[in-house]
């Protein structure tokens, strides 16, 4: 399922994807050329996503 969902970002222009890291095992089965023009970020909590997607909280999140 992951498969499919990266290369829909793809399809659509999407240059950043996030992923739980439990499912990076995956991401074997996205072709090479996809990994290489797209950027997935691993992430292990909800946390670490919203640092990414909004830069200016981290600080905000990281404190609660």
């Amino acid at each position: 399922m992951i498969k499919e969902k990266i290369l829909a970002a793809y399809r659509a222009g999407i240059a950043n994807v996030i992923i739980p890291k439990e499912n990076e095992h995956d991401l074997s089965e996205v072709c090479q050329s996809i990994r290489e023009d797209i950027t997935i970020h691993l992430v292990e909590h909800i946390t670490e996503a919203i640092a990414i997607c909004f830069p200016e909280t981290s600080e905000i999140v990281a404190e609660d």
